[in-house]
């Protein structure tokens, strides 16, 4: 199911509420300000970076919604050890940016 352009930001606003709760982060972030535009090969669509906890340690964690066009919505997500994300960011944007509908 496809989700309009005018209502992915919303939903993405609900996804990454989910996420923050799931990965049990202290950060108080305004999400809608903080949300940002984000595109990967065919998909375009918001993202957020955030601390949390994952298996009792301390994590960082970068959540992504978006869709291609005409197609439907994709949740990409990845964690590593608190401060490491930044030394993955080539890696995430290349296997993301390789994400692709099946025909």
């Amino acid at each position: 199911m496809r989700i309009d352009d005018e209502s992915l930001g919303d939903v993405a606003v609900d996804v990454v509420s989910a996420a923050l709760r799931n990965y049990h982060s202290d950060q108080l972030i305004k999400l809608v300000e903080a949300l940002v535009y984000a595109s990967y090969g065919v998909l375009q669509g918001y993202e957020l970076r955030f601390s949390g906890i994952a298996d009792g340690e301390r994590v960082d964690v970068v959540v992504f919604l978006g869709q291609g066009p005409e197609r439907f919505p994709v949740l990409l997500q990845a964690y590593t050890l608190a401060g490491k994300l930044d030394a993955l960011a080539d890696h995430i944007r290349r296997s993301w940016t390789s994400v692709r509908y099946l025909k």
